[in-house]
C-alpha cells in the first residue's frame, strides 16, 4: 500500500491562501489513491484525476499571480517547475487512461513526491520572502 500524504504545519508556506490550496491538493491525492485502490473504479479515478489536474492549474495561476504581484525574484523558476509538472502529469495521465499496468501507482507516487518536494523545497523559499515583506 502506498503511503498517504498528511498535512503538517511543516508544509505551511506562511501564506494562508496557498496553505489552503496545498491542503486541498493533498486531500485530492489521497482521494485519488483511494479510488485507484478500489478494483475496477478507474472511471471515478479518471474523473478525480481530471478535477485534480484542473485544480492544480488554478493553484499554479494563483501562486504565480501572487508572486508576480510582489516581484518575487524566483518567479521564473516557479513557472518552470509548474511547466515541468504539467508536462509530466499529462504524460502519466495519458498512460493511466490507456490502462497500462502499474500506471496508477506510478502516477500516485509522482504526485505525492512532486508535491512534497515542491511545497517543502520550492514554495518554502517564498515563506521568508513574504515574512520579510510583512516585517516592519
Amino acid at each position: 500500500m502506498i503511503k498517504r500524504m498528511m498535512w503538517d504545519e511543516a508544509y505551511s508556506v506562511g501564506v494562508p491562501a496557498m496553505d489552503l490550496e496545498h491542503q486541498r491538493i493533498i486531500q485530492m491525492i489521497n482521494t485519488l489513491q483511494d479510488q485507484f485502490a478500489i478494483a475496477g473504479n478507474f472511471e471515478t479515478a479518471a474523473e478525480l484525476l481530471s478535477q485534480m489536474t484542473q485544480y492544480a492549474q488554478e493553484h499554479f495561476r494563483h501562486e504565480e499571480q501572487l508572486l508576480a504581484a510582489h516581484s518575487y525574484p524566483r518567479l521564473l523558476e516557479q513557472r518552470a517547475q509548474h511547466a515541468g509538472y504539467r508536462k509530466k502529469n499529462q504524460a502519466l495521465c495519458q498512460a493511466t487512461q490507456l490502462d497500462i499496468a502499474g500506471m496508477p501507482e506510478v502516477l500516485h507516487t509522482f504526485l505525492r513526491n512532486w508535491w512534497t518536494h515542491h511545497i517543502l523545497e520550492e514554495d518554502m523559499r517564498y515563506k521568508d520572502f513574504f515574512a520579510h515583506l510583512a516585517a516592519p
